[in-house]
């Protein structure tokens, strides 16, 4: 699922697992569990190092220059 934080304008009509609001209850009907405890462990410390990691103003720029190449005709 993704959920978009603060205010932003979405262009085009969201599937079910893409929200702007409603998280917590969006989170509160669901009861599968789809990843176990210790995956959960491993897939989070891997998430956290690589964020750590990566040149989030190098990221931010190469985002913006995508957005503008789709503009261009």
């Amino acid at each position: 699922m993704v959920f978009f934080i603060g205010d932003c304008t979405l262009k085009t009509e969201l599937p079910p697992n893409v929200l702007t609001d409603g998280l917590l209850r969006y989170i509160r009907n669901k009861s599968e569990t789809l990843i176990e405890e210790i995956n959960l462990t491993s897939i989070t410390s891997q998430l956290v190092a690589h964020l750590s990691s990566i040149d989030k103003k190098a990221v931010a720029r190469e985002h913006v220059r995508q957005l503008k190449a789709r503009k261009s005709p």
